[in-house]
């Protein structure tokens, strides 16, 4: 019997073949949504510039209205806390001019945690 030496490549050799695309080197595992493609890197730093220039405050106000909105205002922590997280942003944008990206997050955070406590209001006081 003839033995046959298999070369094991390390995840770096892995990793640097994918960038450039070679097939010589044999791909460990399942890709989840294919194969990357060149303007996936340029979206990935738009995104990434997009979201460092928002205020962080607005961006925390936004997810928590929308968890707000989406249980119906059930636990009033995530309404109370996206109320005030929004109120805070509209402030520091306010005092920051030269940056005021964001305002439309804060805004529609207010909002939305609103719009859940005064959903959960409705259905707490309807049954009591």
């Amino acid at each position: 019997m003839r033995c046959e030496q298999v070369r094991v490549f390390s995840d770096r050799e892995i990793l640097y073949a994918r960038a450039q695309r070679d097939t010589s080197v044999p791909y460990n595992g399942a890709m989840a949504f294919g194969r990357p493609k060149p303007h996936d890197e340029v979206r990935a730093a738009a995104y990434g510039e997009w979201l460092s220039s928002r205020d962080p405050f607005a961006i925390a106000s936004f997810v928590l209205g929308l968890f707000s909105l989406i249980e119906f205002g059930a636990i009033f922590v995530f309404g109370i806390a996206g109320t005030i997280l929004g109120t805070v942003a509209l402030r520091r944008l306010n005092a920051r001019m030269h940056q005021p990206n964001g305002r439309v997050l804060a805004v529609l955070g207010i909002g939305a945690s609103v719009l859940s406590l005064l959903i959960a209001a409705h259905f707490v006081y309807r049954w009591i």
